[in-house]
C-alpha cells in the first residue's frame, strides 16, 4: 500500500504541471500579439487593429472600435486610450480651417479603406494632414515607395479638393413665358477647383420647370434646360448633395493617450437664381389741336421679340379693351394700333403669352400715359353802347340759347386763360373753382379793336388754344 502512493503521485503531477505551463505558455502568448499590434490594439475590449501593414513591428492601418467603427490613430507613440468615444467638431483640435477640411476630406473619401494597403495610405495621408511629420517619416522607411508616392497624391488632392463648397447657379437669359433657354451649375472646392461627380437637385417655381436631377462632370459644371411656363419672378434652387464635411469625429483622450478620428456624414451645399422677364412696353403719339375738341386720335405702337409662342397685347384706352395678336415668329415683329381717346383717358396695356391651351396670367407692358388734351374752351362776348360811351364784357363762357352765355366756372383740373389782343391787351386766368371775366369801355367814335381767344393748360406747360375771335366798338 505505501509503496503504490509515490507512483500515484508520479502519475498525476505531470499532468497538474503541463496544465499549468499551457496557461501560463497561452497569456504570454496573447500578451505577444497585443504587443505586435502597437500601442492602440493593447486594450482589446476598445479597439482591435483592422486592415493595414505592420512594418518594422508598428501597426498602419485602421482600428475597429467595439461597435465596428473604423479609427485611425493620428498620435501612434502615445499610450492607448482606455476607451475611444467619438465627437463631432468642426475643427481637429491644433489645426487651422484650412487643414482640418483637408483632414475631413481625406478621412470621408478614403477612411473606408478595403484594403491593407488603402489603409495604410490613409493612415499615413491624415497624420500627414496632421502634422505628424516625425511619425510619418519613421513609417515612410519600412514602407513601399509606391505607397509614399499614393500618399503624396492623397495629401494633394485633400488640399485642392476640401469644403466648404460653394455652388453657383447661372439661369442668364430672362426668357418669357413659353420661352426656354440652358442653365448651369458649378461646383467648386474652397480651394476653387472645380469638383465633378456631384450629384445636383434642381428645383423651380410653379411659373417654371427644370430637369431634377444633374451631376458635375470633369470641370465641376453641369448644364440643364429651363423652361418657363408663366409670368411673375421666376425662381431657380440647386442643392448639390453628398458633399465632403469640414466636420471630423474624434475622441478626447486623457492627457498623454492617442487620439482617434474617423469621419463625419456629408454635407450639402445650395444656390438659387432668379429672374423676372420685362416685356416690351408701347409708345404713343397723338397731336393735341382745338379741333380734335379734347379727343385726340391717338397711335399706339408696340413690338414682341423673335418667339417660339403666340402672345397678345391687350390696350386698355379709358373702358374700351383693344386686342392687338402676335404669331409665334422667328423675328421681331411691330404693330401699329390707331385709336381715338378721350382727355384723362388712361391708356395701358398687358402681354398674355400662350403656353399650351391657355393663355398666361397678364403682365403689365411699360408705356401707360393718361390722354393730355384738353378741349379750348369757349369765349364769351357781350357789347353794351350808348350814345356816350360802349361796354365791352369777354370772357370763357358756358354758351347758352339765342346767343347768350354765362361765366365758365373751370371744373377741369387744367388752368384756363383769357386772351385779350389789340387796341387793349389782357390775360386773366381760371384755376379750378374760378371763372376768368374782362371788362373795358371807351367812348363812343373811339372804335375799340379787340382780339380774344381762349386756352386751356396741357400738362407739358402749354396752352391748348381756341380759335381767334375779334369785336370794334362804335
Amino acid at each position: 500500500m505505501i509503496s503504490l502512493h509515490p507512483t500515484r503521485w508520479r502519475r498525476r503531477w505531470p499532468r497538474r504541471s503541463l496544465a499549468l505551463l499551457c496557461t501560463a505558455a497561452a497569456l504570454l502568448a496573447g500578451l505577444a500579439v497585443v504587443t505586435s499590434g502597437g500601442a492602440a490594439s493593447a486594450v482589446a475590449n476598445s479597439l482591435r487593429p483592422g486592415l493595414g501593414y505592420r512594418p518594422a513591428g508598428e501597426f498602419v492601418g485602421y482600428y475597429l472600435t467595439r461597435d465596428g467603427t473604423k479609427v485611425y490613430c493620428l498620435s501612434p507613440r502615445r499610450a492607448a486610450p482606455s476607451s475611444v468615444s467619438l465627437h463631432t467638431v468642426s475643427r481637429y483640435p491644433g489645426l487651422g480651417r484650412a487643414s482640418s477640411a483637408a483632414l475631413a476630406y481625406a478621412v470621408r473619401i478614403w477612411g473606408d479603406a478595403r484594403s491593407p494597403r488603402a489603409a495604410a495610405v490613409e493612415s499615413q495621408v491624415l497624420n500627414t494632414l496632421a502634422g505628424n511629420g516625425t511619425d510619418v517619416r519613421r513609417r515612410n522607411r519600412h514602407l513601399p515607395a509606391s505607397l509614399r508616392r499614393d500618399v503624396a497624391a492623397h495629401v494633394s488632392r485633400a488640399r485642392a479638393q476640401r469644403g466648404p463648397y460653394t455652388v453657383r447657379l447661372s439661369t442668364p437669359r430672362a426668357v418669357l413665358p413659353g420661352g426656354r433657354a440652358t442653365g448651369s451649375v458649378l461646383v467648386r472646392s474652397a480651394a476653387g477647383r472645380p469638383v465633378s461627380g456631384v450629384r445636383v437637385r434642381l428645383t423651380a417655381s410653379r411659373n417654371a420647370a427644370v430637369r431634377g436631377v444633374v451631376r458635375t462632370g470633369r470641370g465641376g459644371s453641369a448644364r440643364f434646360r429651363y423652361a418657363v411656363t408663366d409670368v411673375g419672378e421666376v425662381r431657380f434652387g440647386a442643392r448639390a448633395s453628398a458633399l465632403p464635411p469640414t466636420a471630423v469625429r474624434v475622441s478626447h483622450p486623457h492627457a498623454g493617450q492617442q487620439r482617434m478620428v474617423s469621419w463625419a456624414p456629408t454635407t450639402a451645399a445650395r444656390a438659387s437664381s432668379s429672374f423676372r422677364a420685362a416685356a416690351s412696353g408701347f409708345s404713343h403719339r397723338y397731336g393735341c389741336t382745338s379741333e380734335c375738341d379734347g379727343r385726340p386720335v391717338t397711335v399706339l405702337r408696340a413690338c414682341a421679340p423673335a418667339a417660339r409662342v403666340a402672345s397678345r397685347l391687350v390696350y386698355r384706352v379709358g373702358g374700351r379693351r383693344v386686342v392687338v395678336p402676335f404669331a409665334a415668329s422667328g423675328r421681331r415683329r411691330c404693330v401699329s394700333t390707331t385709336v381715338t381717346s378721350a382727355d384723362g383717358d388712361r391708356v395701358g396695356a398687358t402681354w398674355q403669352y400662350r403656353v399650351g391651351r391657355h393663355w398666361s396670367r397678364a403682365v403689365a407692358a411699360g408705356g401707360t400715359f393718361v390722354v393730355d388734351c384738353p378741349p379750348a374752351p369757349a369765349v364769351g362776348v357781350t357789347l353794351a353802347a350808348n350814345c356816350t360811351r360802349a361796354t365791352v364784357t369777354i370772357g370763357l363762357a358756358q354758351p347758352g340759347a339765342g346767343g347768350s352765355w354765362t361765366p365758365l366756372v373751370n371744373t377741369s383740373r387744367h388752368r384756363m386763360v383769357l386772351d385779350v389782343s389789340g387796341s387793349r391787351t389782357a390775360r386773366v386766368y381760371a384755376a379750378t373753382g374760378h371763372e376768368a371775366v374782362w371788362t373795358t369801355s371807351a367812348r363812343c367814335g373811339a372804335k375799340l379793336h379787340l382780339g380774344f381767344r381762349g386756352g386751356v393748360l396741357r400738362g407739358s406747360g402749354r396752352y391748348n388754344y381756341g380759335p381767334n375771335s375779334a369785336v370794334v366798338t362804335p
